[in-house]
């Protein structure tokens, strides 16, 4: 076959979107998107052709009919290859255009595997493997059963079907499922556990009242041990749950004993959870356990040899540090080596590069903190621990048999890797955090006081950028959920996303602790343990504030973020002064509310310095001071002496008074408090997830209150597919992300969403999703009527060996 016909992909959506319960009697799936109607043909569950978009149903339905008439002949088709390197089987009408394609392949035979023939033998395969699994074709080794003997899976359906009915969407409460077969017209449904697994299915139903009946009848019995017995047929054991009246109204899928079977009881059901939630408990340290040491900061590290394996100097980085993940464990370690090549730090295991990335920042932030580092001795040997300043052990030192040959080991590597700063010195004002409200405070005292200052250079907000793109709900999505572990107070569900989440209630089943959602109900339970053992630590918790809501946030010893409380409206937001304001009134405000615990600050013995890009304003506010001061002056006539003297020794109440006396001082703008993170996007998608729709809720309040901003949208792609497809893509990234912003009440006008395709990278582009993930993105921006930026627009943190094109 040829690929010489070329067609254009335009108007063809992806393959996932073209997946559907509800199809006809030939198989055909109909749907509408973006006010276009589309098909798709499914055979066995796979979509075998899919539709371009039509402006009416009843071009649809010629396309349906076309595709009917062409589509059992081999003849009407040809592959082709996609500007991307993949294949797909396109089928034509007698007109030679293209009314339908196949999903795209990584090769030209796996696109060939959609042709009619192909289908066929593959669709008498799978007959024939069912057949096998319901145990009605023999087999070697699988003993059937008397023919003789009734048959009580006659109207039941193998397996594979009840689960490719599943779609953790449509799981209903109680986790039960329903739905129509498309080959028997009868109507079914299943109990499913949280994974998505069969408990129970049902035997087919001749009409929905029927079988709703039937479901019924399952939810009423199904917590009844004594209604469930085990049966064996064909070589194979079945957990059958029957009524009070002993008809069975559903059975398992099949086992290969009769203890597997019986492992499905609700009484072994509950006591597996228990056990769960009692091992959790015991690895978090909140439940004693015989044998058991706690406070053990030793579990998680490997033995030394294995960090001096992964020793190579071209793989250090400008701070000394390897990381690497274990081939044994799976998990994701860093070490901090001296120029020998020695090990002077090594980390834990973490689950994932991002936890592992954050737990090396902190080590980076904390090591050159001498009162972070202390010597600990244990079976005769000793060890250099560091801690964060939230007493967490952040990393360990290799086994010595002396304090002095651990001294002796970071001390020259702490000087090689970090170089020497010049100290800023301020005799009486110790500054931990560059805070604005504190900063202004110091150049104004020391004006008023005839103190000549260098600079009044603003220092830079410190805006913490955020550790990973979150995944969680809206704080309605936690609430009303079943409690599982009593104790804690913390209840488990899988959203209809397909992820799982714990929450943690309070007394009176407010939320108080929610959990980002999880791909494995495995590894949401890995991170609850976690969670259990600091969840009472209020030294584990930091608050968080965006656009005038507060949050605490719960995290575990590496500083990664593990759970967060719903937001709660701040009783006061502290917003930055805005620039180039009436210095007076800014004076006035200040020293209104002085501290009586801090004195005005003596002359510093250097000049304080501060380092920053950008326009600095903070000079203006002396000759408006000074301006002040002189109308103060002129005012008291033959006094002016008597108050020179006055501002000289008592600057503060003078300044206040002259403020008063100034006609109608300039109200100053007050800037939002805001910080808006990047939105990521799965890839080929341009669905706007639940953490992306919470920043862009946030994004509409701060424009909500300030009626003359303006949204910026700038939406990007990564470098699979053409740049046709992915400008196209890039589009409709921006136009979601807008739409959702005119939703919550902002006027299209308001907002300029742009497309830039995969123009601009912050991330490689790697092979894996590693890199690519950080460069599918919509980056926001608040901005004011001169087109200057208002908010924090902050980007996600890709690691340093990610980061570049």
């Amino acid at each position: 076959m040829s690929n010489e016909v070329q067609h254009r992909d335009d108007d063809y959506l992806p393959c996932q979107h073209y997946q559907g319960d509800k199809r006809d009697e030939n198989g055909f799936y109909r749907f509408e998107e973006n006010g276009k109607f589309y098909f798709s043909f499914i055979d066995h569950g796979i979509v075998a052709l899919r539709s371009e978009g039509y402006s009416n149903e009843s071009g649809r339905e010629n396309g349906i009919a076309s595709v009917m008439k062409n589509m059992s002949n081999e003849d009407m088709y040809s592959t082709k290859l996609l500007p991307d390197g993949r294949w797909i089987l396109s089928l034509k009408a007698g007109n030679h255009q293209e009314i339908a394609r196949s999903c795209p392949e990584d090769s030209e035979e796996e696109a060939k595997s959609y042709l009619p023939s192909q289908r066929a033998l593959f669709a008498a395969e799978f007959l024939r493997l069912a057949s096998i699994e319901a145990g009605t074709v023999p087999q070697d080794g699988i003993a059937f059963a008397d023919d003789n003997k009734d048959n009580e899976a006659d109207d039941y359906m193998i397996c594979r079907e009840y689960e490719e009915h599943y779609n953790a969407a449509k799981v209903e409460e109680g986790g039960f499922i329903r739905f129509q077969h498309e080959n028997t017209g009868k109507y079914y449904f299943a109990w499913v556990d949280e994974t998505g697994d069969i408990i129970l299915r049902s035997e087919g139903y001749p009409t929905t009242a029927a079988r709703d009946n039937g479901m019924e009848s399952v939810r009423k019995n199904r917590t009844l041990e004594e209604r469930y017995r085990i049966e064996e047929s064909h070589g194979v054991y079945f957990l059958l749950l029957k009524a009070g009246n002993h008809q069975e109204i559903g059975r398992s899928c099949p086992f290969r004993s009769e203890a597997e079977a019986k492992a499905f009881l609700p009484s072994e059901r509950a006591a597996r959870a228990a056990e769960m939630l009692k091992l959790a408990s015991v690895e978090a340290g909140t439940v004693p356990q015989a044998g058991i040491a706690f406070a053990n900061e030793e579990d998680d590290y490997m033995i030394c040899r294995e960090y001096q394996e992964k020793f190579d100097a071209n793989l250090l980085d400008q701070n000394g540090f390897i990381r690497f993940q274990h081939e044994n464990t799976g998990k994701y370690y860093f070490a901090w080596y001296n120029k020998d090549g020695e090990v002077i730090l090594r980390s834990e295991g973490y689950p994932t590069t991002a936890a592992r990335d954050n737990g090396m920042e902190s080590v980076l932030k904390n090591r050159d903190i001498p009162e972070r580092m202390k010597v600990e001795e244990k079976r005769g040997l000793h060890y250099l621990v560091l801690k964060a300043g939230n007493h967490q052990e952040i990393g360990r030192s290799c086994p010595k048999e002396s304090e002095s040959a651990l001294w002796a080991l970071v001390a020259p590597a702490a000087l090689a890797a970090i170089p020497e700063v010049e100290p800023i010195v301020a005799d009486a004002i110790e500054v931990k955090e560059p805070v604005e409200e504190l900063s202004i405070a110091a150049p104004l005292a020391a004006a008023a006081a005839g103190v000549g200052i260098s600079t009044f250079d603003k220092p830079d907000t410190q805006y913490k950028e955020k550790e990973k793109e979150d995944d969680y709900l809206a704080c309605n999505e936690y609430k009303g959920y079943g409690v599982s572990d009593k104790t804690n107070n913390i209840a488990f569900f899988k959203h209809k996303n397909g992820q799982f989440y714990f929450v943690v209630y309070h007394k009176d089943g407010s939320v108080r602790l929610r959990s980002e959602g999880f791909k494995t109900a495995q590894d949401r339970d890995q991170e609850l343990k976690g969670v259990i053992k600091h969840l009472n630590d209020d030294s584990m918790y930091e608050n968080i504030e965006k656009s005038g809501y507060i949050m605490r946030v719960l995290r575990d010893k590496t500083g990664r973020e593990v759970g967060r409380s719903c937001p709660e409206k701040a009783g006061a937001v502290l917003t930055p002064i805005a620039p180039v304001v009436a210095a007076a009134a800014t004076a006035a405000a200040i020293v209104a509310t002085p501290k009586a615990e801090q004195p005005l600050a003596p002359v510093a013995t250097k000049p304080v310095v501060v380092e920053k890009s950008g326009f600095n304003w903070w000079w203006l506010l002396l000759p408006l001071l000074l301006l002040s001061l002189f109308l103060f002056w002129k005012s008291c006539g033959d006094k002016k002496a008597e108050v020179t003297s006055q501002v000289l020794t008592e600057p503060v109440p003078a300044v206040v008074e002259a403020v008063k006396e100034e006609p109608k001082q300039v109200e100053a703008p007050v800037a939002p408090s805001c910080d808006l993170n990047w939105i990521l996007f799965d890839f080929d998608k341009y669905d706007i997830k639940s953490a992306a729709n919470d920043e862009l809720q946030l994004m509409a309040k701060i424009l909500k209150d300030n009626p003359s901003y303006k949204g910026v949208l700038k939406a990007f792609t990564d470098a699979r597919g053409d740049d046709e497809y992915n400008q196209k893509l890039s589009a409709n990234r921006a136009n979601e992300a807008k739409n959702v912003l005119v939703a919550a009440g902002i006027e299209s006008n308001r907002i300029d969403a742009s497309a830039f395709s995969e123009s601009a990278p912050i991330a490689k582009n790697t092979d894996d999703d590693s890199g690519r993930r950080f460069n599918r993105r919509v980056e926001l921006y608040v901005q004011d009527a001169n087109g200057n930026d208002i908010c924090k627009s902050i980007p996600p943190a890709v690691p340093v060996e990610l980061k570049g094109n």
